[in-house]
């Protein structure tokens, strides 16, 4: 059996970063233009997965992060505040579960973490699609769980 490479980097296509959005999450399309759909997750906090061979109108996997700071225990019994990089926009397209697509994205996720000292890694989940502001900007709000792992951007 021939392997084939798993390869994680920033997405360049974002009508294809949406694209596969939408079929990961039961293709819920909303009339708003792809950049619009993306403007709270950056260019550049875009990642996908790509495959040789694989639909070229979809990526194999996607996740996004949001820059932010995170409270932790300082000296003194005060709050020191650290670069965090909140992980998001988590899916993997049905056609590539279960073949190593989210373990390759979480790695290339903690590796870039772990080159930008004294970052760490959040997980992120969206609030529900439903909402006043996901009406209002065709895009859903993203709200942030307490828990926390060593990570990056």
């Amino acid at each position: 059996m021939t392997e084939n490479p798993i390869r994680v980097s920033q997405a360049t296509d974002t009508d294809r970063y949406l694209a596969t959005d939408q079929t990961v999450w039961f293709q819920e399309v909303y009339p708003a233009p792809a950049e619009q759909q993306l403007v709270g997750l950056p260019e550049e906090y875009r990642f996908a997965a790509e495959i040789d061979g694989a639909d070229a109108s979809t990526y194999p996997g996607v996740y996004g992060v949001f820059p932010m700071t995170l409270a932790v225990p300082g000296p003194d019994a005060g709050a020191h505040q650290v670069p965090c990089a909140g992980l998001s926009w988590v899916g993997v397209h049905p056609d590539h579960r279960r073949r190593g697509v989210l373990s390759a994205m979480m790695r290339h996720h903690l590796e870039q973490v772990h080159e930008e000292p004294g970052t760490t890694s959040r997980p992120c989940t969206p609030a529900s699609r439903s909402s006043t502001a996901a009406t209002a900007t065709g895009w859903p709000p993203w709200s942030c769980r307490s828990s926390s792992a060593a990570g990056r951007r």
